[in-house]
């Protein structure tokens, strides 16, 4: 949520650090990481709905999806959430990255305030589990592929895989 009371959701990689301590790597130009610099504080809505993940990673979600509490953005469908106080905001060396901006990123350590499960059993969407379904799907089509790129294309599969 930005210091103005726009509420936002994006997808964000979260990292357990410990006993109450999160983190995660922002890169520089996107809303998520001005709002955490500007209010110290964020939400970890955790989510099993594609629909929501599809339209808040290519824009925001509309206001009518989030619940009414004035200073936080909770989606009114999350599974379960996690509210964070930033205890250390701290500038990356570039990295080499796929991503816009040259590499340049944070990463946000936090504590923990609050844990909420709406549902006991909450499931969040895990890029790996579909990065596997990919994998396996591909390879369904191996036999269609000619000769000289199967072997490339094992390759690179694996290399999914283990990365």
């Amino acid at each position: 949520m930005s210091k103005d009371g726009v509420k936002n959701a994006a997808p964000i990689g979260i990292v357990c650090k410990g006993k109450n301590k999160l983190g995660c790597r922002l890169f520089v130009g996107t809303k998520t990481l001005k709002n955490i610099m500007e209010t110290r504080k964020y939400v970890v809505n955790i989510i099993f709905n594609l629909i929501n993940f599809v339209k808040s990673t290519i824009g925001n979600l509309d206001t009518e999806e989030f619940t009414d509490d004035e200073n936080i953005a909770i989606l009114k469908n999350a599974e379960a959430y996690i509210i964070c106080d930033v205890t250390d905001i701290r500038k990356m060396d570039l990295i080499k990255d796929h991503v816009t901006s040259n590499g340049e990123a944070y990463i946000i350590s936090s504590d923990v305030v609050k844990i909420v499960k709406n549902n006991p059993c909450a499931k969040a969407l895990n890029r790996g589990v579909f990065a596997l379904l990919e994998c396996l799907t591909n390879y369904t089509r191996l036999d269609l592929v000619i000769l000289g790129a199967k072997a490339n294309i094992k390759f690179h599969m694996f290399q999914m895989a283990v990365h």
